[in-house]
């Protein structure tokens, strides 16, 4: 039905003004409101010295070399990856959909990919997807699932370093330093016929990476080869797992710290300024808060066992065992009083687990022992160790002490779960099985 017409008036009333305004400001804020999601531009950060006195932070800044914290990728010539291939045949993989949301920031993505010289145009008859991944930072990570490729590319066999090595040399240091470089990877060049191996497509054309790409099966072995390279003859004062590199001295480590970042200058890498902890008496690295001789979790690692939510299949069950597993070294008999958990993830149970009372007391015993600020001591090679034992119907414990009598502080727990063939000996052979550290010390 038709409606009578009402000519507006020249004059608003006051109160619809208002309404108007009001509507305009909310809209206004939406439109504020920073993109959580994938976000592409980052802001310069400069590095925090302001823990150290103003000579200490004088002396640093001096001797830091010209152009090295920045965040943008360098480029080293010390070493080219190369994809070995055990099949030459071109593999051409259909490109997965993006989301209509995030086109435009792949889109910028790439033209700062082009800007930087990470990737170029290409006419390759290989194509391999490509995935989006969110970083902690917010950041952007363009992958592509090299999975076919990598089935099809020689291994390399090169050793990364353990972790719980890198962290028992910090020992008692007073001076830590961590650095990380600005997207590792892409300071390190493909060799010129590797290129084509990783080409992409997109909306916006065909592309190839001039650089090494994350995801290849390769990466991590060129990538440590490279900065073992690099930190020869530093072990003393310094260490690395992959782009993680960490400088640490028991005085004031201006000397230690000028050599490592002359060297890295000296490859022609970056670093990545906001991502740094310089010169600080405790610091946090590979997932451990170190310093004053003390070994921590990551506050932020104890936080998420904390909320962890109850497993509903055998696949949930393995993830929580691999998250409390990083830190069972602080765990007093971990294998034991996780017996109810890793029966549940053997081939012959179910998907779909079933849950006992056991199984919920194991779950949160386990994450109680993690969130109760469990410390260990940093060993001191100079001086002597003890070790004390047990055993039970169910798992071998030792753990690893130093310090004056009466007064041993724990290094390190280890522990593991008897197998059948152990379940046959007696309580006199489990103990001496623990006795011998049962190969884990």
């Amino acid at each position: 039905m038709l409606k009578r017409w009402h000519e507006r008036s020249s004059q608003p009333e006051p109160t619809a003004i208002a309404k108007k305004e009001l509507l305009v400001r909310a809209v206004q804020e939406e439109d504020d409101v920073e993109e959580q999601y994938l976000p592409v531009h980052q802001h310069h950060h400069s590095l925090d010295l302001q823990h150290l006195d103003a000579e200490q932070r004088g002396q640093l800044l001096e001797s830091i070399p010209h152009q090295l914290f920045l965040e943008t990728p360098g480029k080293t010539d010390l070493v080219q990856h190369h994809i070995y291939l055990k099949d030459s045949k071109p593999i051409h993989q259909h490109a997965y959909r993006v989301p209509e949301k995030l086109l435009l920031t792949m889109k910028q993505e790439i033209e700062t990919m082009l800007e930087l010289g990470v990737i170029e145009q290409s006419s390759s008859e290989w194509n391999n997807p490509i995935v989006l991944v969110p970083k902690k930072d917010g950041t952007l990570r363009f992958c592509l699932d090299f999975r076919k490729l990598n089935a099809v590319s020689k291994f390399d066999p090169y050793p990364m370093p353990r972790v719980d090595d890198l962290i028992e040399k910090l020992g008692s240091a007073k001076f830590l330093t961590t650095l990380e470089l600005c997207k590792g990877y892409w300071q390190i060049p493909l060799s010129p016929d590797s290129k084509e191996l990783t080409a992409f497509k997109t909306p916006f054309g065909h592309y190839h990476f001039n650089v090494l790409p994350f995801e290849l099966h390769g990466a991590p072995a060129t990538f440590q080869r490279m900065i073992d390279h690099i930190l020869q003859g530093t072990e003393d004062f310094a260490a690395a797992y992959l782009d993680d590199i960490v400088v640490f001295s028991k005085n004031w480590h201006l000397q230690h710290l000028t050599e490592v970042l002359e060297r890295i200058k000296s490859a022609g890498l970056t670093i990545r300024p906001d991502k740094c902890a310089i010169a600080k008496t405790e610091t946090t690295y590979l997932g451990y808060k170190l310093g004053h001789g003390i070994i921590r979790p990551q506050l932020g690692k104890t936080e998420a066992i904390k909320h962890a939510e109850r497993p509903t299949s055998k696949k949930q069950v393995r993830s929580f065992l691999g998250l409390v597993g990083w830190y069972r070294r602080y765990i007093p008999h971990f294998s034991a009083r996780a017996v109810a958990l890793t029966n549940l993830t053997k081939k012959d149970k179910p998907n779909k687990i079933v849950w006992t009372a056991e199984c919920e007391s194991a779950f949160n015993d386990l994450k109680d022992a993690l969130c109760k600020e469990p410390v260990l001591q940093s060993p001191n090679f100079d001086q002597s160790f003890t070790v004390q034992t047990d055993a039970s119907e169910c798992g071998l414990g030792a753990v690893l002490l130093q310090g004056q009598s009466g007064e041993l502080q724990p290094i390190a727990y280890i522990s593991r779960k008897l197998l059948l063939r152990d379940k046959v000996l007696n309580s006199g052979e489990r103990m001496f099985g623990s006795e011998m550290g049962f190969g884990l010390f």
